[in-house]
């Protein structure tokens, strides 16, 4: 049965969303096939895709993802899919609170690499969380051991250039 005009107006897109940091049109076609992969396999038809290719993901003033983001407020979407939550943001605060923003409009954000979906009640958001923090006190470790060695050398050198004098 085939929809009016006006139906197809009024229905909710599934979209992607796809942002990598350094310019790249094979990657971002590498994701939106695997995303598109996942999609079919669930028999979600996707009707727009939104990409911001070469974009920081700090940066929340990309041209797609304001879109994105008005689509959202004009009610025009119904779920989004990413490769993985850090496409959609870096900056861990303001990419929860738009998450927070879809969860609250009954839009699905899911995330393929993550495991996530907004709208499943589970503990899957206190993992991501977890996780995340995981990570942050990993990179801080590296950071501290790497600023060690970096003051071990200098004092090395210092030692040296003494015992030379």
């Amino acid at each position: 049965m085939k929809k009016s005009q006006a139906e197809k107006n009024t229905e909710k897109k599934n979209v992607i969303y796809i942002r990598i940091a350094q310019k790249n049109d094979e990657e971002i076609k590498i994701q939106e096939e695997e995303v598109r992969h996942y999609t079919n396999s669930l028999g979600v038809e996707i009707t727009d895709v939104y990409v911001d290719n070469g974009y920081s993901g700090n940066n929340f003033k990309r041209p797609e993802f304001i879109r994105l983001m008005n689509d959202v407020n004009d009610n025009k979407i119904n779920s989004i899919y990413v490769l993985n939550i850090s496409s959609f943001g870096r900056d861990f605060i303001r990419t929860f609170e738009n998450i927070d923003q879809l969860t609250n409009k009954g839009i699905a954000f899911i995330s393929l690499q993550d495991h996530y979906n907004n709208l499943e009640e589970c503990d899957t958001t206190k993992e991501i969380l977890d996780s995340i923090k995981s990570l942050y006190k990993k990179e801080l470790g590296e950071k501290i051991r790497i600023g060690k060695k970096y003051s071990r050398l200098q004092k090395s050198k210092i030692d040296n250039k003494e015992s030379v004098r």
